[in-house]
């Protein structure tokens, strides 16, 4: 959060110290991890089972954005996971 709202190394780097969250570098290595992931794998994963029940679980970031005028603008993101019962579809599967 304090990454995404101050770009602070400073900032991110003593709260890290202090044991809250990770480092600055972390950050950006998190950063580009996926933007590459994103690049690569832009699909619906095949282990998602058709007609059995699934969370879907989404998170937002926001990110501040540095620009060469200073203007107030935002990177965003959404993560997205699917989430399956395992053993509820093995059960169904083995009662068919």
């Amino acid at each position: 959060m304090i990454y995404g709202l101050t770009r602070s190394r400073e900032l991110v780097d003593m709260n890290k110290k202090f044991g809250f969250g990770i480092s600055y570098q972390d950050i950006k290595n998190l950063l580009a991890t996926w933007a590459k992931d994103e690049l690569e794998n832009d699909y619906c994963p095949s282990e998602i089972v058709n007609d059995y029940p699934a969370v879907i679980i989404m998170d937002n970031d926001d990110f501040k954005t540095d620009t060469l005028t200073g203007a107030s603008e935002t990177n965003h993101r959404t993560n997205v996971m699917f989430v399956q019962n395992e053993n509820l579809i093995k059960d169904n599967l083995t009662k068919t």
